[in-house]
């Protein structure tokens, strides 16, 4: 996620304020969520590089064990990721896949 992208999720949250039931963490996705149990999240927002494979390597890590009840990639719109649903934003898409 870029600088700008999380400065304006952070006001986002603060515009709605949420903070005390925010976590927003900054990190390699596919390295943290091998860490989390299943369902530790309400709601993931993954946003991994868009020239690589961690976007598909992700859906299938919440295949396997879905570590939210909603997962939610951002990849580049050209990109088909195994999901619920997908909605396209120009060069960008967003992929929400549900936990069974």
């Amino acid at each position: 996620m870029s600088k700008t992208s999380l400065a304006a999720l952070r006001a986002n949250v603060a515009a709605l304020d949420v903070e005390a039931r925010v976590r927003i963490h900054r990190a390699d996705a596919l390295a943290f969520v091998e860490r989390l149990e299943a369902r530790t999240f309400d709601i993931a927002f993954a946003d991994p590089p868009y020239r690589t494979p961690a976007a598909e390597q992700l859906v299938a890590r919440f295949r396997e064990r879905p570590f939210a009840r909603l997962l939610v990639v951002e990849h580049a719109a050209r990109t088909e990721l195994p999901g619920d649903e997908t909605r396209r934003y120009g060069d960008a898409a967003l992929t929400f896949c549900r936990a069974a």
